[in-house]
């Protein structure tokens, strides 16, 4: 019954597929720049012309003369997108319950796919020297994923460690980890498989999202051909626990942002629940920039034990505050959760709760002071990253704080046009990753615990740390030409790129002094290009 189950799932699936499906043919026959037809496609899909339409096309055509050359030339298939994304306002809180003002970029992974009738995944890409050929078969690990009742637990497990071990920073794996993620929540069914073609030209290492458009591209797919329908609300939470597989503990900003974005408009995204509150207009006016500092972010083992040993400090100091202050702590789940707005307080009591945290303590200090009653929980959070001896507890939850609070009002500058106030909060959030260099705003973090002097919650800087020299130096020569309002990180840090936000006609100036100050005397190409807002991705309909 499972096999006639089985089958049946799948021909509605198609039936589903019909209208999005053509034969390559027919597919480069639309994809034609001349084409009124192909054109029209392109605006309706990303909400842009302009220049946009002619690069847009010529990737299109190239994944699936690839999909032609690899699949089949008579094979009928998709065509699925996912961009790369920047984030306006909201670093390291999504999974905090901050809010994260994202929009998708003129870069993108994009896949030509067609459903197989096995449990068999291959992929090709157009870059096969570095994403070579790659098959997966889906039945290896059915039966260990069947066993499990925890996906965290299990992409913690020994099974996965092994795997990532010997096919470590592997391209597939993020296709793996959607399929795998997709097994564990349909235990019954066994899912079928894809041929598919991928193309993508998000910068890799740049804090833009190539992984997680991979991902986002792969969960569509995925979901696709199997007949999985659900709310888009739905798939981004899945994306976001997906993602977990490679190794990140992470939320879903990025995965929100990448799917659900709008042509021209920043996504204001809340979590916990998630929800898209508001579509904030970007302002004609303002030019985002996006400037490569030469270093990956690559999330090798090591950054990963950084990037979730910071979330850590941001639930063991929710713990400690539970245990100390017994009456808040089932209302504290997130940090967001100690806001004034969120605690119903003045903001003197939050300062005071951050100024209650411990500045430094080992593993042994906190297990000994949650006791018991934490044990289980607390072993979790430790086993997500190597012990760093000491953590610093204080400084992280006071930068989510602060990052939590100008996440809270940063919509409300943009809506209104006010650059200069968004630049403002764009400098204070790069602070609290900062590494080298001047703050632009107060310290905040002071050998006898947190101190306000009065100062808004906005300014609170903290320590959060995931900059580097090379980023902060590209933040500093930015911040310094006329018509820039602001610059910070993009993405999650240690490497990557610098996002800036600059009256339009300041981008030249923007790329001359950075090339003078920061690339040329390092002997590199200078790598500074203007982004447009797109739509989110999906299927692409003919």
């Amino acid at each position: 019954r499972r096999v006639e189950r089985a089958a049946t799932d799948f021909t509605a699936a198609d039936k589903q597929l019909a209208s999005y499906t053509r034969t390559p043919a027919q597919w480069l026959r639309i994809l034609t720049p001349a084409s009124l037809t192909g054109r029209r496609l392109v605006e309706r899909t990303y909400g842009v012309g302009g220049p946009l339409i002619a690069e847009r096309i010529r990737d299109l055509r190239k994944v699936v003369r690839l999909f032609a050359r690899t699949h089949g030339r008579d094979r009928r298939c998709f065509l699925v997108r996912a961009p790369g994304r920047v984030n306006l306002m909201g670093r390291h809180v999504d999974h905090q319950g901050g809010h994260v003002h994202a929009m998708a970029l003129d870069r993108e992974v994009v896949m030509a796919v067609a459903p197989r009738k096995d449990g068999v995944i291959r992929l090709v890409n157009t870059e096969p020297v570095a994403f070579p050929f790659r098959e997966l078969l889906l039945g290896d690990w059915r039966p260990t994923v069947a066993a499990v009742n925890d996906w965290l637990a299990f992409v913690d497990g020994e099974a996965v460690r092994a795997h990532l071990a010997s096919t470590a920073g592997d391209w597939s794996n993020y296709v793996l980890a959607v399929a795998i993620y997709q097994q564990y929540r349909l235990p019954n069914r066994r899912l079928r498989g894809m041929d598919v073609a991928v193309h993508g030209n998000v910068p890799m290492a740049a804090g833009l999202s190539s992984s997680s458009s991979m991902v986002v591209a792969s969960m569509e797919a995925v979901a696709a051909v199997n007949g999985i329908r659900a709310p888009a609300s739905d798939l981004v939470n899945w994306c976001g626990e997906a993602e977990w597989f490679v190794g990140s503990r992470g939320g879903s900003s990025d995965q929100a942002a990448i799917r659900l974005a709008r042509a021209g408009f920043a996504a204001r995204m809340e979590f916990h629940p998630f929800r898209v509150s508001q579509y904030v207009p970007i302002p004609e006016r303002a030019a985002v920039l996006i400037a490569y500092s030469g270093e990956h972010a690559v999330k090798s083992a090591g950054a990963r034990d950084r990037f979730n040993e910071r979330v850590a400090n941001y639930r063991l100091g929710l713990l400690l505050l539970k245990k100390r202050h017994p009456r808040l702590a089932s209302r504290l789940e997130y940090v967001r959760d100690l806001l004034p707005t969120a605690l119903g307080v003045d903001a003197g009591r939050t300062f005071a709760l951050l100024g209650d945290l411990p500045e430094r303590i080992t593993r042994r200090q906190i297990q000994r002071e949650l006791g018991a009653g934490y044990a289980d929980l607390v072993e979790r959070i430790f086993s997500s990253h190597e012990d760093p001896g000491e953590y610093t507890i204080r400084e992280v939850v006071a930068f989510g704080v602060g990052e939590c609070e100008r996440s809270r009002i940063a919509a409300a500058q943009l809506e209104q046009g006010d650059l200069e106030a968004f630049g403002e909060l764009m400098q204070l959030s790069h602070d609290g990753d900062r590494v080298s260099g001047k703050l632009a705003g107060p310290l905040v973090a002071a050998s006898g615990g947190i101190h306000s002097n009065g100062m808004p919650l906005h300014h609170l800087v903290g320590k959060y740390a995931c900059s580097t020299k090379n980023i902060d130096r590209l933040v500093d020569i930015a911040r310094a030409v006329p018509g820039v309002y602001g610059a910070q990180l993009a993405g999650a840090g240690l490497g990557g790129c610098v996002m800036v936000l600059a009256q339009r006609d300041a981008a030249t100036r923007v790329r001359k002094a950075l090339t003078d100050a920061y690339y040329r005397p390092r002997e590199m190409t200078p790598a500074v290009w203007q982004v447009r807002s797109v739509a989110g991705g999906g299927l692409i309909r003919p």
